[in-house]
């Protein structure tokens, strides 16, 4: 694991939180009662709020607004570019299978979208962390939809990105597009600031089309009680946007 990849790591609540809990034990048993006790609460009732209560969804309501959809379709569309994220980091081209994660709708929108417009190009962006290992997850895509019989002479990948950044800017230098052309950005909602800001900030003008909401589930259900993995990984899945959003802007890679 890179520095990059533990730090990204660290920041992240759910991490941190568990994180301060374990500090606060173990200064339990080195007898630093009060501030053990102290970290230990913290940490622990922490993650207990956060698991049982939709905060991640009611954060990622103010990230997901910035960018809706159209109210009415494009009549036309010269493109479609989808935005990679939608695989399991470990996977490979040698998987029978394609490993879908939780932003799987990205790839299923673009499955809508090639039948409505039949004459766009269609774009797969993402190199991912399987680039590390020779198969970049656009020609992971490429293998699904193959074996689903989508046609393959209407799809372009871009291999070599492995962030945000890079997949606007290697993805304008290999697609080209011109200044009247008009091409959907698809990507999960609560990423679509950051992916935005980044595409304008390279000279592409993109139309916002954002899948895989998760800002709509705050109401407290009974049930959501027992699904405490899926309230932490909205968490934080929203706090790796805003520290992007941030990160970003320090780069100069969005405009501040």
């Amino acid at each position: 694991m890179s520095a990059y990849e533990l730090a990204r790591t660290l920041v992240q609540p759910s991490h941190a939180l568990m994180l301060l809990a374990v500090l606060g034990l173990l200064l339990l048993v080195l007898r630093w009662r009060r501030t053990g006790l102290g970290l230990s609460a913290l940490g622990l009732g922490g993650l207990l709020v956060t698991g049982v209560l939709p905060v991640g969804a009611y954060l990622a309501q103010g990230l997901e607004a910035r960018h809706p959809r159209p109210t009415s379709p494009p009549a036309r569309v010269d493109g479609i570019l989808v935005l990679g994220g939608f695989t399991a980091p470990d996977a490979t081209c040698a998987d029978r299978h394609i490993r879908l994660n939780d932003a799987a709708e990205r790839l299923l929108e673009v499955l809508v979208l090639a039948r409505r417009y039949p004459d766009a190009r269609l774009v797969i962006s993402g190199g991912g962390w399987a680039f590390a290992q020779g198969c970049s997850e656009a020609e992971q895509t490429a293998r699904f939809l193959a074996r689903y019989g989508f046609d393959m002479t209407r799809l372009e990948l871009e291999t070599r990105s492995r962030n945000t950044f890079e997949n606007a800017l290697f993805t304008y230098r290999q697609v080209r597009p011109q200044p009247d052309e008009v091409w959907l950005l698809v990507t999960s909602a609560v990423h679509m600031p950051r992916a935005v800001a980044v595409f304008e900030r390279v000279g592409w003008r993109v139309v916002p089309w954002p899948v895989d909401f998760i800002g709509t589930d705050t109401l407290w259900h009974l049930p959501a009680v027992i699904d405490l993995p899926r309230r932490w990984r909205e968490l934080d899945l929203v706090a790796h946007e805003a520290l992007g959003l941030l990160w970003y802007r320090w780069r100069g890679r969005i405009a501040g």
